[in-house]
């Protein structure tokens, strides 16, 4: 093996001068090389090991094709699976390039900044868990609105949730559950601690694992996230903008005819 791969490498030497090497007709060139690398996991390799990596799979293809398997129907069909994806990705990385550049990025977080806004509510907690079954969920019920009425006589909201509160976490605190952003917790909870403004008690709100009296310490808010923040988001929805674009001008420029009635099972996935 090493005899064969030093004279590969004088056969790319007494060839082409941008080859690193030739394995019969092929030459590899370094954007071979590169391409082969990137192809694979990350690993320890030197430069000369994955050169010898390419060259024995070089070898390989040029086994194939003295065997005319290049010319088998479902192997040219795999190998234009393979150059239609290749030509696919290529289009599509520089039609996205220049919509999610920095600039272009920022550009687009001033301008969508409002919109990116999230709802944002800052509650504490009195947490009765409610079990199963419909007894159980009744004296946990009566429970919730027996300690409503405490606080309606006056009860201090945190004292109470440090004494009674099922969520030991948050009932160390006085129920205070921090600020909280849409998404985080259960839509209905979100919406009902959004309803309040500061330092007002929701009624018993019943959600399938617990009921919870809610005290808002602050008043509901919006929050624009800074540029770092939104950046993926930004990222995401820009690149996903060009791919579309993209295939919406080539479906108007590019004539397309589809046959579905002479279309048949593909062959993995039919019973065996």
């Amino acid at each position: 093996m090493k005899r064969l791969f030093a004279l590969l490498l004088f056969a790319a030497a007494c060839g082409d001068k941008t080859a690193l090497a030739e394995v019969g007709r092929q030459k590899l060139h370094q954007a071979d090389l590169d391409a082969f690398v990137a192809g694979r996991p990350a690993r320890q390799q030197t430069p000369e090991e994955a050169l010898r990596e390419l060259a024995d799979s070089a070898l390989f293809a040029e086994g194939a094709r003295e065997q005319g398997l290049a010319a088998d129907p479902k192997i040219k069909a795999k190998i234009a699976a393979a150059e239609r994806e290749i030509l696919r990705q290529a289009l599509v990385d520089r039609a996205r390039e220049p919509a999610a550049t920095e600039a272009a990025l920022r550009d687009r977080y001033q301008k969508e900044k409002p919109q990116l806004a999230r709802k944002r509510v800052h509650v504490a907690a009195i947490v009765i868990r409610r079990g199963s079954g419909s007894a159980i969920v009744e004296q946990a019920k009566t429970r919730a609105f027996a300690l409503r009425g405490q606080l309606e006589k006056g009860d201090d909201f945190a004292a109470l949730a440090k004494k009674v509160s099922d969520d030991s976490g948050s009932a160390a605190k006085g129920g205070d559950l921090g600020p909280l952003f849409e998404g985080q917790v259960d839509p209905a909870f979100f919406a009902a601690a959004f309803g309040l403004g500061k330092g007002q008690t929701s009624q018993p709100l019943e959600l399938p694992f617990a009921f919870f009296i809610l005290r808002a310490l602050e008043d509901p808010t919006y929050v624009e996230p800074t540029f770092a923040e939104a950046r993926p988001q930004l990222e995401v929805k820009a690149r996903s903008e060009a791919e579309a674009s993209l295939l919406d001008g080539l479906r108007k420029s590019t004539s397309i005819q589809l046959h579905p009635e002479r279309v048949t099972q593909p062959s993995r996935n039919r019973a065996p």
